[in-house]
């Protein structure tokens, strides 16, 4: 009887730990196949689930072949629709038929306004849930060349911010990093947007802490990050910004530029035309996809030489 008790026990403990799913809806859209489903994480227990969105490339499932996967993370008040938003799915087609860009996995999920760290208080751990748990959903669920190097990190605004945040991390994990428009912030504390002041105490308090420190904001910060860590110059980077971005994020994505440029970090940062928005967004992609869909190519070639 004890020992029946121990295995029961075992059994429930290793269940809470793993990410529960919920049933698949998949639907064919654009000459691709989109997947949602949703997840529950002990990593982020405050929700009872949230809805991951997958692009399937064409006739995924009637082969048997392994794929790169792209990470995407919507920015602020986006979620997974952003799939719809954006007409991501309708871009990729485009790309595939014109033999553009090798077929990959495309991976998106609704961020709750995550900011995409690990939350002061308990039950917000996003780095956690994007790091591990995210990676061991997909890799389990689908065909994936699961190496850092066929798996990048990808995004918009704060998506962008967390797409840089959680990448240059951990290089272990995501081998490719792209953002657009990331909201990247002064690294002093003391150098707040003005339109970003009144905002400070409700936003970012909770995520980081209260009372909100230098300490803790440079903790949070990439500029700073990028200043004061050993980077991995292994991982292939993408950013841009626009030049009339009204949330002025163009000077801290070029304060970037030149943390890496000082670190001798290889990148590629564009400095275009445009605000911030969907529209810039959608003016972009198809660059930075080009600029993954060159690695992966490039990491096909090489694991077939060898």
């Amino acid at each position: 009887m004890k020992m029946t008790k121990a295995i029961l026990f075992s059994i429930l403990t290793f269940s809470l730990l793993q990410p529960c799913q919920g049933k698949t809806v998949s639907i064919a859209k654009e000459g691709v196949t989109i997947e949602s489903f949703y997840v529950s994480d002990n990593n982020i227990h405050k929700f009872d689930s949230i809805r991951i969105s997958i692009i399937l490339p064409p006739n995924y499932h009637q082969k048997s072949k392994k794929y790169p996967v792209l990470y995407f993370l919507p920015g602020y008040n986006q979620t997974d629709s952003v799939i719809y938003d954006l007409k991501i799915a309708a871009l990729l087609n485009q790309f595939y038929k014109s033999n553009t860009l090798d077929h990959f996995i495309f991976v998106t999920f609704d961020n709750q306004n995550n900011n995409y760290t690990n939350w002061a208080g308990k039950g917000q751990l996003w780095s956690n849930f994007i790091n591990q748990s995210l990676i061991e959903i997909i890799d389990a669920k689908y065909r994936t060349l699961n190496t850092s190097q066929n798996r990048g990190l990808y995004g918009v605004s704060m998506g962008g911010q967390g797409a840089l945040y959680n990448g240059l991390r951990n290089p272990d994990k995501f081998g490719v990093i792209m953002s657009h428009s990331a909201s990247l912030h002064f690294p002093q504390l003391t150098e707040v947007f003005d339109w970003a002041k009144p905002h400070l105490d409700s936003y970012f308090s909770p995520i980081y802490g209260k009372p909100l420190t230098q300490e803790k904001w440079q903790q949070n910060n990439v500029i700073w990050y990028v200043e004061n860590n050993e980077i991995a110059s292994r991982q292939k980077i993408y950013f841009d910004v626009g030049i009339k971005d009204h949330l002025q994020f163009h000077k801290t994505n070029i304060l970037l530029d030149q943390a890496f440029n000082r670190k001798l970090i290889p990148h590629t940062f564009r400095l275009s035309q445009g605000g911030h928005g969907n529209k810039y967004y959608q003016q972009n992609m198809p660059v930075a996809l080009k600029f993954w869909g060159h690695i992966i190519k490039e990491n096909v070639v090489f694991a077939k030489k060898k």
